[in-house]
């Protein structure tokens, strides 16, 4: 496992921070990789619950866009598939699971944030969809279920949602400061650890979604990487993203 993602045991509780604080902590191939091993991890320790949270300001800022010159369309196509694996993996997952989302979490890091079973927001955190910017279907079917028909209206506007207006609809359970968060935090790793891991596997496999839908989830998101020109469609969203920056500071 590289020093991407920190990984913390104890005892009850399994902490998983995303450790890319310099760029966001934007998901490079590497960190989705730890993720799935920290997860391998997380499954062979005695520990009930996992919490995913990020180092410095945000939680998470997306898939990270360095380095597109050096990789294909394929390159990048299995990186989106990896990144659905995991989101199905937590969403699926017979464990409960937790994220604290801080700054900005958008892409691919809300599509993280809202698979985990507990979610919790810092004050002033932000949330934002922009993968249909660059034709890439990700994550639509696992939002809609937390908040309904705005999800759609949330990933074609690719607008910046608030903590208050994420919470109105349901994508966040909680909104904290920094300190009470913490309390509210100790309190939901309190409420998913009082069952045995098998009660728990017990009552989510009456509850799991079916199959199906998993399946339905990965092909949309094979069909919309399939197409050809998904690097080209990713440098088109980065310059556009720059203009935008520079823009905002003039």
């Amino acid at each position: 496992m590289s020093d991407q993602l920190l990984v913390r045991d104890d005892g009850t509780a399994f902490f998983l921070t995303l450790s890319r604080p310099e760029v966001g902590n934007c998901l490079s191939a590497a960190l989705v990789e730890d993720l799935h091993r920290g997860l391998d991890r997380f499954e062979e320790s005695s520990a009930k619950v996992v919490i995913f949270q990020g180092a410095g300001r945000h939680f998470c800022t997306g898939f990270d866009l360095a380095g597109l010159a050096e990789q294909s369309d394929a390159d990048l196509a299995l990186r989106f598939i990896r990144i659905e694996q995991l989101l199905a993996r937590i969403w699926s997952a017979p464990y409960p699971t937790i994220a604290l989302a801080k700054g900005r979490t958008v892409g691919a890091g809300a599509d993280l944030f809202a698979v985990c079973d507990r979610r919790i927001a810092i004050e002033g955190a932000t949330f934002r969809f922009p993968g249909a910017d660059f034709g890439v279907v990700l994550g639509i079917g696992r939002l809609a279920a937390r908040i309904g028909a705005r999800a759609l209206e949330w990933v074609e506007a690719g607008r910046e949602i608030g903590a208050d207006e994420a919470l109105r609809l349901g994508l966040v359970e909680h909104v904290a400061s920094l300190e009470a968060s913490l309390v509210v935090l100790a309190t939901e790793i309190c409420a998913a650890a009082r069952l045995d891991a098998a009660t728990l596997a017990g009552l989510r496999a009456a509850l799991s979604v079916e199959r199906a839908s998993v399946d339905r989830e990965l092909a949309e998101l094979v069909r919309s990487v399939a197409e050809p020109g998904l690097k080209a469609r990713m440098e088109d969203y980065r310059g556009w993203q720059r203009k935008t920056r520079l823009r905002s500071v003039e």
